[in-house]
């Protein structure tokens, strides 16, 4: 046999093959030959090292190392304890470790290390983690101090840095967005607006609280603002007689929301004033001025300031007669039309024409009638007993002169006597009789010996002023003296008219 020996030991391991071997040959031992078996530890080739130190709460955090030796087994440590796995990402490559921590915390400040194998660990590896406090570069601002109502309000400040935890405040408590007021962001810009401000919502100390720090505290006040008078109310003029128009005109710096004329102090009604507003020009226009009118004007806006007043005065619209009234002349006869006839200053509504100091109304014979300033009575066929006395014209409580006349009823005249045809006439004849007045008869008869003459028995005819009796067949009994009796009032001479037998 070969005289060479050999012990061979795989995959020795330090407990079980560490010692001292020999062998023995037949009772001959060979030299004690010791040797140890030992874990390799292994040795950090490049010592753990963060990406950045301190670092800021939510930034990453990365932890890298290298060995001389690939590990069995890697941890991370934190302040000698063990970091949970899922709140870090280990990865290994052959020798090479890195350790990612996302979203660090202000608690994970402190000493990290690497243990490798379970049996040796890295150098510590001290990381400090500051709070995320946010920083004003540029403060809470805005453009002025005192706003009036209605404008817009712009509050901004700059973050150095976008942030999510963002309360604004007023007198130090939270707001919230509403019709008029709305948050904006962008990026590190903060920003509050509020539109169409009002005192009494918006006054006040404003301002914006970002992760537990706050801004300087800004006040603002919002004020209803007062108008002023650029143009003092003016009228259109003054003294007015009443019944004319009265204008009150002014101007102001600002449209205003309410406006109100008042006299003496008191409100103007609605009813009464025409009120117009554009933009900042107010106008009142008041038509049909009356007496009690008369007084201190002023405008009264947003119900807080008032213009200086305008001193009206309303004179008395009294009319005047430029022409009395008058007629023609003061006699008239029955049937006559009467014309009575002034002329006044101007034209007015209030006429009442009187005859004997009482009113009077038109009827078929009245008619009144007015011609601008030119008033008329016109009274046709005029009777003695209704239409004579003194006449007169009331205006608005103002009386003409008084204008008295008389209708009489005409007594007729004869201007041609009364006339036969022929005297003496012989019976069977025909007798015509005729005469002429200075005036149209109402009423005439014929009479016979102071009697008269039966209808039937004569034929009239009246043209006119001419009258004209016609007496067929006459009759011996049918001499004697004729008269004509006119308006039951006047006779003719009598005319003597001769019958003869007709032998």
């Amino acid at each position: 046999p070969d005289p060479k020996l050999t012990l061979t030991v795989k995959d020795a391991q330090p407990s079980d093959h560490t010692g001292t071997y020999s062998v023995q040959v037949k009772n001959v031992e060979s030299d004690k030959v010791p040797v140890t078996v030992t874990k390799k530890v292994p040795k950090f080739v490049k010592d753990l090292k963060p990406n950045k130190t301190p670092l800021t709460e939510g930034e990453q955090l990365i932890l890298e190392c290298e060995l001389d030796t690939a590990p069995t087994t890697v941890q991370l440590q934190i302040n000698g304890e063990k970091v949970p796995d899922d709140r870090v990402k280990t990865e290994v490559k052959d020798k090479k470790i890195k350790f990612t921590l996302d979203n660090i915390k202000l608690d994970e400040s402190g000493n990290f290390t690497a243990k490798v194998n379970d049996e040796v660990e890295s150098k510590p590896v001290s990381i400090t983690v500051n709070a995320d406090i946010p920083k004003f570069v540029k403060n809470l601002t805005i453009n002025k101090k005192q706003f009036d109502i209605g404008e817009t309000l712009n509050f901004e400040c700059t973050l150095n840095k976008p942030f999510n935890e963002v309360i604004w405040f007023k007198d130090g408590q939270p707001i919230e967005e509403d019709a008029r007021i709305s948050f904006s962001a962008e990026g590190p810009k903060l920003k509050l607006t509020i539109k169409d401000a009002q005192p009494s919502d918006h006054t006040g100390t404003y301002s914006v609280q970002v992760k537990n720090v706050e801004s300087d505290k800004v006040p603002i006040t919002v004020t209803k603002k007062v108008p002023k008078f650029v143009k003092d109310l003016k009228a259109n003029k003054t003294p007015l007689t009443e019944g004319e128009q009265l204008i009150l005109e002014c101007e102001l710096d600002t449209t205003p929301t309410t406006v109100q004329l008042q006299i003496n102090g008191e409100k103007v009604p609605d009813d009464r004033v025409k009120t117009e507003v554009k933009d900042k020009k107010i106008k009142f226009t008041l038509d049909n001025i009356k007496l009690d009118e008369s007084g201190d004007f002023t405008a009264k806006v947003n119900d807080e300031v008032e213009s200086k007043p305008v001193s009206i005065k309303v004179n008395a619209d009294i009319p005047k007669f430029i022409k009395n009234l008058t007629i023609n002349k003061k006699q008239f006869d029955i049937g006559e039309t009467l014309n009575f006839e002034c002329t006044l200053n101007k034209p007015f509504n209030e006429i009442v024409w009187l005859k004997d100091g009482q009113p009077i109304e038109q009827d078929e014979h009245i008619s009144f009638s007015t011609d601008g300033p030119k008033l008329k009575l016109t009274v046709k066929d005029a009777q003695p007993s209704d239409h004579t006395g003194t006449y007169s014209v009331q205006v608005k409580n103002v009386e003409s002169d008084k204008v008295p006349i008389t209708v009489t009823k005409k007594v007729p005249k004869f201007v041609k006597d009364l006339k036969a045809n022929k005297t003496p006439l012989t019976e069977g004849e025909q007798l015509v009789l005729e005469c002429e007045l200075d005036i149209a008869p109402s009423k005439v008869e014929l009479k016979l010996n102071g009697e008269t003459v039966p209808e039937d028995r004569v034929k009239k005819e009246v043209k006119d002023k001419k009258i004209k009796f016609t007496l067929d067949n006459v009759k011996l009994d049918e001499s004697g003296d004729y008269t004509v009796k006119v308006n039951d009032e006047v006779e003719s001479k009598p005319v003597s008219v001769k019958v003869n037998a007709d032998i």
